[in-house]
């Protein structure tokens, strides 16, 4: 019980290595606030399974191509958890290179919100 009474916030945590690291904070005693912004249902799988390690797990749903949804996600974890002690700022997603040319900016812009604006601004609200 490494992380015994401490609570994690994991971004992206529905699938893949955001998933993965939430288990692991779970199984080391950590409670979980999981992250997603489509896939409800990998969610809910996460939870349940930190739920399996004993440790209660909070479902927030926010798009984070809105940095403002990142600074309302921080703020309905914080409000469903009291406190929060670990931000893993995990979900991301990418403009294909090879397009780059053809990418349109609102596309690019989207993608640096997700993985630059946001992150950002959740690090802005857990140092407050």
């Amino acid at each position: 019980m490494k992380l015994g009474g401490r609570t994690a916030l994991v971004t992206g945590a529905d699938s893949g290595i955001g998933q993965a690291i939430a288990i692991t904070f779970a199984r080391e005693g950590a409670d979980v606030v999981v992250h997603y912004h489509a896939d409800e249902q990998g969610a809910q799988s996460t939870a349940r399974q930190i739920q399996e390690h004993g440790r209660r797990a909070e479902i927030v749903q926010a798009d984070l191509s809105d940095p403002r949804a990142a600074q309302r996600l921080f703020q309905e974890a914080l409000q469903r958890v009291e406190q929060i002690d670990i931000l893993v700022n995990n979900a991301g997603t990418g403009a294909p290179i090879e397009k780059s040319l053809e990418t349109p900016l609102d596309e690019f812009i989207r993608v640096i919100n997700i993985d630059m604006v946001s992150p950002w601004a959740l690090c802005q609200a857990a140092a407050q």
